[in-house]
């Protein structure tokens, strides 16, 4: 990945759901960034302050290429960072009373709707989901916990 070798060429837009380890790791993202300067990294304020930690003294030149996203509990953010059209939204990786902040992803690449939906508990996210109007998404594939099956 780092060296931009086949499948991975073309990437250009490292997303980000939470800060723990099965699904970030700031070391490796910041090698990641350090080596690909056409990478742009999208995580909320634990991702990137966990980055910020990790790099220090290289991190303010690495911060232009990183995007804090934080939306509130049942909203959702359009974006177009690396001008790649994304919609984020925060889901609940906790339980309803001790909720913890996962973001998850809407993609339109190349004429697909891709969703991802990060770490999520099922029955926290009930409330939420009918707001981020999936429905009309017209999602071609939908990455989730084995639950939703």
């Amino acid at each position: 990945i780092k060296d931009a070798e086949t499948p991975f060429e073309r990437l250009h837009l490292l997303l980000f759901s939470h800060a723990h380890r099965d699904h970030f790791e700031p070391t490796m993202a910041l090698d990641l960034l350090r080596s690909r300067k056409d990478c742009l990294l999208v995580g909320n304020s634990v991702t990137i302050g966990e980055l910020k930690d990790a790099g220090g003294t290289d991190f303010p030149g690495l911060e232009p290429r990183t995007r804090n996203l934080n939306p509130d509990w049942g909203m959702t953010l359009a974006e177009k960072p690396a001008g790649i059209p994304i919609k984020v939204f925060p889901v609940n990786h906790g339980e309803p009373e001790r909720p913890y902040v996962t973001l998850a992803y809407l993609m339109y690449l190349d004429g697909f709707t891709v969703l991802h939906l990060g770490d999520i508990s099922a029955p926290s996210n009930v409330g939420y989901f009918p707001k981020f109007g999936l429905e009309n998404e017209d999602i071609d594939i939908a990455f989730v916990d084995p639950f939703f099956l």
